[in-house]
């Protein structure tokens, strides 16, 4: 398994957590292993994905916090 393929995999899973204390610990814990003066690597999807958001802030394709609840609400209750 790449490093690339392990750290998506721990992404989908915090994406699915529910439990703010443990999503503290993980954070709490996180912060500890990330130095502010670290420099940040990231995969050719990812900045695939960072550029494309940029390119969505740009052109004003985005919607509220507001307004992404509201889909996420009407998507769940199908």
């Amino acid at each position: 398994m790449t490093t690339e393929q392990i750290q998506q995999g721990i992404i989908d899973k915090i994406l699915l957590l529910d439990n703010q204390d443990l999503l503290l610990a993980i954070d709490t814990l996180l912060g500890q292993s990330v130095n502010q003066h670290d420099i940040y690597k990231v995969s050719g999807q990812q900045r695939k994905v960072l550029e494309a958001s940029e390119e969505d802030i740009k052109y004003n394709r985005i919607i509220s916090d507001e307004e992404v609840n509201q889909e996420e609400d009407s998507w769940l209750n199908k």
